[in-house]
């Protein structure tokens, strides 16, 4: 069952695919806890205390002159290094907080210190320094602090069902029903007590976000990984009630989550104003955020295979949406950006101190948070090959 989003709206022969559908007839448990379960009785509030802010941005330069690398990478911050991540070479380069190279470690290769994988997805690192890497194909790789491979697992969704007895009758609680979020070009997963978590959707005929109001009411979001085998232990939290006004808005519902307070998540979805502290089962706890500034949100609903790829490119074009959030617990500030729409020349940085909006700035478009290493926060802004260089702009955090 495990296909990205525009395979599985234009790999499928329509027909086919239609006629499917008749002779389909879903069993989704209608016991289970939806989205209204999850989110209706929680407190929510939109506290504002804000500051004049002019954002103070600057770029500086990665030189990866001397280092095998290709046109498509991206970058993670831990203990105050950049690590620049080639996802076709499976090279893993180390910089300092000013862009000065450190070192390089992984490429391909049968070695205790190399990789087999064709392309990485993620990267990450765990407190005590321990380095992880997901694959493409869904392998899992741990190392040690000097990247000597301890283990290497293929994800195990544990999954009880056929495919066949999954078309046939299906509940959202199968783990067979769902894949990694891999419609861009990678995914940010979060590490916490020794377990990772990465966004999950589902993809079944009936069960999917184009056409399934089920979806929106009773579909996970987000998958539990044991990192020393890999098993997906439990599939977690249902997807924002905003979702239910519409039939429906699925190409804008994907989701960015962190660690925060208190052993808890932090959780935003892209059309969903609001922010959510959920426990580590991502069940929420309490809602607060506002809006950002001079944002489109003139959605087009998609409730058809027909008109699926036309939708998803042009809204998340034209549109405004929340494109990423970022805890710092060293300055207790929680930061989350967003895209206003392509009517706008920049995109927005909202800035929230324990709950409270004290921030909403403007900022480069297509800035994404990555990390911070005092007293910057750092975004991956382009890849040149040509120039042997990889550009990042970063934010001075000044209050």
């Amino acid at each position: 069952m495990h296909l990205d989003f525009l395979q599985f709206v234009t790999k499928k022969s329509l027909p086919v695919f239609l006629l499917s559908l008749f002779f389909i007839f879903s069993n989704c448990n209608k016991n289970e806890d939806t989205s209204f379960d999850y989110y209706t009785n929680i407190k929510t509030f939109s506290d504002v205390e804000l500051f004049d802010i002019t954002p103070n941005i600057d770029s500086i330069f990665l030189d990866i002159s001397n280092i095998f690398t290709s046109d498509l990478g991206f970058i993670r911050i831990y203990n105050k290094k950049i690590y620049y991540v080639d996802q076709k070479t499976c090279v893993i380069s180390v910089f300092n907080k000013d862009g000065l190279f450190l070192e390089s470690k992984l490429g391909k290769g049968l070695g205790p210190q190399e990789i087999t994988a064709d392309f990485i997805m993620d990267y990450l690192q765990t407190d005590d320094g321990m380095h992880i890497v997901l694959d493409y194909n869904y392998t899992l790789y741990v190392y040690d602090k000097g990247w000597n491979i301890l283990s290497k697992n293929h994800i195990n969704w544990q999954e009880k069902h056929s495919r066949e007895e999954m078309l046939k009758s299906y509940e959202a609680s199968m783990p067979g029903l769902y894949s990694f979020n891999y419609n861009f070009d990678n995914i940010k997963g979060r590490y916490s007590s020794k377990h990772l978590y990465f966004e999950i959707i589902a993809e079944h005929p009936e069960f999917n976000m184009i056409i399934s109001e089920e979806y929106f009411k009773r579909s996970r979001i987000v998958g539990k990984i044991n990192t020393s085998n890999g098993h997906v232990e439990n599939i977690l939290g249902r997807r924002s009630p905003y979702y239910l006004s519409f039939k429906f808005l699925g190409h804008l519902s994907y989701l960015f989550f962190d660690s925060y307070k208190q052993d808890s998540f932090i959780l935003t979805f892209e059309a969903d104003s609001l922010i959510y502290k959920c426990s580590k089962n991502f069940i929420p706890i309490l809602a607060f955020g506002r809006s950002g500034q001079n944002m489109n949100t003139n959605y087009t609903l998609l409730n058809n295979f027909k008109d699926a790829e036309l939708v998803y490119h042009s809204n998340r074009k034209e549109c405004g949406y929340y494109t990423s959030i970022e805890y710092v617990n060293e300055v207790n500030l929680l930061f989350r950006t967003y895209t206003k729409g392509s009517h706008a020349k920049d995109d927005g940085l909202q800035v929230y101190k324990d709950e409270v909006l004290v921030a909403d700035m403007s900022i480069p478009n297509g800035f994404k948070i990555e990390g911070y290493i005092h007293p910057h926060i750092y975004s991956i802004k382009k890849i040149d090959v040509n120039g042997r260089k990889v550009i990042l702009n970063r934010i001075l955090i000044d209050f």
